[in-house]
């Protein structure tokens, strides 16, 4: 397991809007395609508390920083649009993210 520490680290040199990373057992990942959706959302301005939570998640989070706090979340990959809308919706996200394309995608009500 990563250290708190190095992960706290890490976590706080995705200093920038819009840097992030998907980890899988703490390792960054990229799939293929598909897309990736979130079940969770967490925001922590202490890189130490995103950390814990990564912690706490066993490694496997998206996280990202929006320019004011660092945002984890529990997510899932799918290989089909439909069912990333569908997962999206039933836990109110405001997007999947697409490893085609490497974009958030807007998800509409």
């Amino acid at each position: 397991m990563m250290k708190l520490e190095t992960l706290a680290t890490y976590i706080a040199s995705l200093n920038h809007y819009d840097d992030g990373a998907t980890l899988e057992k703490f390792r960054p990942v990229q799939y293929r395609g598909g897309y990736q959706v979130a079940l969770t959302d967490y925001r922590f301005t202490d890189p130490r508390d995103a950390a814990m939570k990564i912690i706490e998640l066993q490694g496997n989070a998206g996280i990202w920083y929006d320019g004011s706090a660092w945002c984890i979340d529990y997510s899932t990959h799918v290989s089909s649009y439909s069912d990333a809308l569908q997962l999206a919706r039933r836990y109110n996200q405001q997007s999947v993210w697409c490893w085609d394309s490497m974009e958030s995608i807007p998800v509409h009500a």
